[in-house]
């Protein structure tokens, strides 16, 4: 079964079993309860989507909710989008019924995982527990200083993508996620008015639709619109890079400064000019209709278990200040890393025959997979 990213990909579906207590014609007629696990690769999405499966063979029947969406870290990436568009879900954290980050459970362990969730399951009602505000990932500095030029529509969907595409608590690089006009606000440096205003524009455009709790998510057309102006400018970062000789850690400010100027179709004549590999400077794919698939496994190295070894595939796009440190560690796209030891604060990592420390907020923002990166 594929796995589920938010509310609009393929979820699991459970059908009420013809000896339930309500009979047989009753069973028949109850609607089919959708289960809705968070997306990833690390060990807490994974055991989400495993319960997910296994409340699919055993409580079949069982479930009065019509929604249920299982949570593998306090992000609450599933019933957070759920909220967002709308849908009315029974909401269940594997964090908060003792499930933690370790290794996969046994089978008598996720016995009893499976019996707290029938517990929670019993008579809840939709929406029935809080959920912290925390935004989805690291919330954004300015991308451009305040008054530099005014925002265009495209700098909105940019920012947008990035907000809703981020790295979550558990490590995991997440889509289509719901965001906030506030942290859309403190990305561009503009006030949080001027913020709505544009975004209620979008919305009357029918790019992007706010829920009851007011957070943002993109409609199919404003998420099409957004990967359209996230290609042209990973194009433009690598235009700047390799032909007109700027660094990396500058790049996405000086591919938005001149992102207006160039069409779709003078976007395509630059990108079939450039040699591989087919990634922006950060390690972030230029053809993002793909980058889910292209960054399968990912995860952050925050989130890389100790000894195991690594391979940095992304890095965070226009945070110059943390570029920096990044560059000085020697982490880079396509660099070696392991993790050899970690406290609250900071890892210490294995850079070839170097040591280095690096701050936990810097890690959390570096994407490796243990299998290298995908062509």
């Amino acid at each position: 079964m594929g796995r589920a990213a938010g509310f609009e990909a393929p979820s699991r579906v459970l059908r009420p079993s013809a000896d339930s207590r309500r009979g047989a014609l009753v069973s028949e007629r109850r609607p089919p309860v959708r289960i809705v696990p968070c997306s990833g690769a690390t060990v807490p999405a994974r055991l989400a989507q495993e319960t997910a499966a296994k409340l699919e063979e055993q409580a079949a029947g069982t479930i009065e909710a019509r929604v249920v969406a299982v949570d593998g870290c306090e992000t609450a990436c599933a019933s957070r989008g759920l909220e967002a568009r709308g849908v009315d879900a029974v909401a269940v954290g594997l964090h908060e019924i003792g499930a933690g980050p370790g290794a996969p459970l046994d089978d008598v362990a996720r016995g009893l995982l499976l019996e707290r969730i029938a517990g929670r399951l019993h008579g809840a009602r939709p929406n029935s527990r809080s959920r912290a505000r925390e935004p989805f990932g690291p919330v954004h500095d300015t991308i451009l200083e305040p008054g530099e030029r005014g925002h265009t529509t495209d700098d909105y969907l940019l920012i947008a993508y990035e907000l809703t595409c981020a790295v979550v608590t558990c490590g995991a690089l997440a889509s289509d996620l719901p965001t906030r006009a506030a942290h859309v606000a403190r990305a561009l440096g503009i006030s949080r008015p001027t913020a709505g205003a544009m975004l209620a524009r979008l919305e009357d455009d029918g790019l992007v639709q706010r829920g009851p709790s007011r957070e943002i998510v993109f409609t199919p057309a404003g998420h099409a619109a957004a990967v359209s102006v996230v290609r042209r400018q990973r194009v433009l970062e690598r235009l700047v890079v390799d032909v007109l000789g700027y660094g990396a850690e500058e790049s996405y400010a000086r591919a938005s400064q001149i992102r207006a100027g160039f069409d779709d179709a003078m976007i395509e004549r630059i990108a079939s000019t450039l040699a591989p590999p087919a990634r922006c400077p950060h390690g972030w794919p230029l053809d993002v209709a793909r980058e889910q698939e292209m960054l399968e496994g990912a995860v952050a190295l925050s989130a890389l278990p100790p000894k195991v070894a690594g391979v940095v595939v992304a890095l965070p796009e226009h945070d110059v200040a943390q570029l920096e440190r990044l560059a000085v560690l020697g982490l880079a796209p396509g660099a070696a890393v392991e993790v050899l030891d970690e406290d609250d604060r900071a890892l210490t990592i294995a850079l070839g025959d170097r040591r280095a420390t690096v701050d936990r907020r810097d890690a959390r923002a570096v994407l490796v997979s243990a299998d290298g990166p995908r062509s």
